[in-house]
């Protein structure tokens, strides 16, 4: 009403049953609880209506009021209330809180320390798998660019040699061979006449009186001659 008055009141009942059917597949133990940690459910049917955390004794009274009694002991030395490390029936475990959208119950899962380390070991030996892999391929990715570096090196060797072979054995005039491959080309051919017995010819010819032309006109006029 305008003045504040309440005129009735509306309760909307909502079955646990598809909620449970969806955490059935859950290997880990996971709790259902309200704001003071009593289970409404779970996949551990000796938690059932057992509370989580330790509770004033008044909150205590006024539950079993309402539930009945209630185990004294309960399973947890403090309330949970994100992530942490607990010691549950002497084991360490990690517990994890999740509150319901706009509700004050919760979700708690418990996962055993050992899933824990199976994980975070499988996480390092996939880490370390990557690493290798990516050691191995720096690794040929680099010996390939050597190889390329040394490739192009010796073929720039290769080229200059050439090169300066060209200009060891001809005559920078004419472009024909000097007297160093003249030498040698006689060499081999020599060799070939006595292994095959074949004969050989050797034609020498000179420009008589060449000398004239460069005393008269110039070493540039004669080497055009030429």
């Amino acid at each position: 009403m305008g003045d504040g008055t309440i005129v009735g009141v509306a309760v909307l009942k909502k079955s646990l049953d598809a909620f449970a059917a969806d955490l059935s597949p859950f290997d880990r133990a996971y709790f259902f609880v309200d704001s003071d940690g009593v289970v409404a459910l779970t996949n551990r049917p000796a938690m059932m209506f057992r509370t989580l955390w330790p509770l004033s004794a008044e909150r205590r009274s006024m539950l079993e009021r309402q539930l009945g009694p209630l185990i004294a002991r309960p399973v947890l030395e403090r309330e949970v209330t994100g992530a942490t490390w607990i010691n549950l029936d002497g084991e360490s475990d990690y517990v994890l809180r999740r509150y319901a959208d706009h509700s004050r119950w919760s979700l708690v899962i418990l996962n055993p320390i050992r899933e824990i380390y199976a994980s975070r070991s499988m996480g390092i030996i996939i880490t370390l798998l990557l690493a290798v892999m990516t050691l191995i391929y720096l690794f040929g990715k680099e010996r390939s660019v050597h190889d390329n570096v040394q490739m192009e090196k010796r073929l720039k060797l290769q080229e200059l040699a050439r090169g300066l072979r060209f200009q060891a054995t001809t005559d920078p005039l004419t472009g024909l061979y000097n007297r160093l491959e003249f030498d040698q080309a006689l060499a081999k051919e020599l060799i070939r006449s006595a292994r095959y017995k074949t004969p050989l010819s050797l034609v020498l010819y000179d420009i008589d009186q060449f000398k004239a032309v460069n005393d008269s006109h110039g070493h540039q006029v004669g080497d055009k001659v030429c």
